[in-house]
């Protein structure tokens, strides 16, 4: 009998500790506003979004902050509170700024990407919104939750150097001497953050592989693991391709109204103003989740943007219809409805 209880306890210690690494921390509710809307990653288990319904409301205040306190300061304050929901370990030492913008408002935007012991996490991102007086008005991305890995290398850059080109001569069928590999750099990667599936944690040698001077349609990013060689990740960078397609409904109320630009015309020459910048606009949105999370689009798989300009209908906020999002400006006169398909 007791050795009966002692392999169910067994049992029941495995479970949970393949089970607890992803399981979500809890928000402190106490220091959030009433009304906040968290969503949650599908395979982590973490926050993945956390943000108000009413439009520039704050999520969390910025009080305690000193006065000479930047927008940096104020979202890792904001972090160092809610952060274990979203699988955030320690905010001052685990994240590194990216990148801080402020708008002509004031409001200020900093991005954050994840690190384990100085070691950049791929597709570990995390941006805060932030109005002009500092308070979060929302704050998203997708954070590897409790990284256990030992971050010595047993793979030279020498051999990781070797086995990058040799992957991507043979996926993309070109000679291996016609590619080059960029300097490899250490990164940690979990399929979870950029597939459907969830993997082992890994250290890996990053690099990318381009041809030497032919104009080859390779720029492959290819991860090898740093302790046994293999290759973690590959795909080529070039098969991502921005499909924007805009129209222009000329004042009226028939959707999506006639072509004015796609691909082939990549800066809407001969469009009006807005045509011109909804096509632009399309183009950074595309990139941004290209650079910034690897994602070939919005969906991850290629979902066309489609924009409709000259809109004139009683649209006044941004709303979906069939996997369509549509926006538009209050007058109905000027509106612009952004549809991505």
């Amino acid at each position: 009998m007791l050795i009966k209880r002692a392999r169910m306890i067994s049992i029941l210690a495995v479970i949970l500790m393949m089970i607890l690494p992803f399981m979500p921390a809890a928000t402190s509710a106490s220091a959030l506003q009433q009304g906040v809307q968290i969503s949650y990653h599908p395979l982590t288990g973490m926050v993945n979004f956390m943000g108000a319904p009413s439009t520039g409301r704050a999520i969390h205040a910025a009080t305690g902050l000193a006065k000479n306190a930047t927008a940096e300061d104020a979202a890792r304050a904001f972090l160092a509170v809610q952060g274990g929901g979203f699988g955030i370990v320690d905010a001052k030492n685990n994240l590194k700024v990216l990148r801080e913008t402020r708008a002509d408002n004031g409001n200020n935007t900093v991005r954050f990407q994840q690190t384990y012991k100085g070691i950049p996490v791929l597709a570990g991102e995390m941006i805060v919104h932030m109005d002009s007086g500092k308070n979060v008005l929302s704050a998203m991305g997708e954070m590897l939750p409790n990284i256990q890995l030992d971050i010595n290398p047993l793979i030279d850059k020498a051999a990781a150097i070797q086995s990058a080109p040799a992957v991507t001569a043979r996926e993309n069928g070109v000679s291996v001497d016609a590619l080059q590999a960029s300097t490899p750099e250490l990164w940690i990667y979990n399929p979870a953050l950029l597939t459907p599936y969830t993997g082992q944690t890994v250290l890996g040698w990053r690099m990318e592989v381009t041809p030497k001077t032919e104009l080859l349609p390779v720029r492959q990013l290819v991860l090898v693991e740093a302790k046994r060689g293999g290759i973690a990740l590959s795909f080529n960078q070039v098969d991502f391709a921005k499909n924007r397609i805009t129209y222009d409904a000329g004042t009226g109320t028939t959707l999506p109204g006639t072509l004015v630009c796609n691909e082939s015309n990549p800066t809407c020459s001969g469009g009006s103003a807005d045509a011109i910048n909804a096509h632009v606009f399309a183009g950074q949105t595309y990139d941004a989740y290209l650079n910034n999370h690897g994602r070939d689009s919005i969906d991850g798989a290629g979902m066309a943007l489609i924009s409709t300009v000259n809109y004139r209908g009683t649209i006044k906020t941004l709303f979906g219809v069939a996997r369509r999002w549509c926006m538009a400006r209050a007058s109905p006169a000027q509106t612009m409805s952004w549809r991505m398909n």
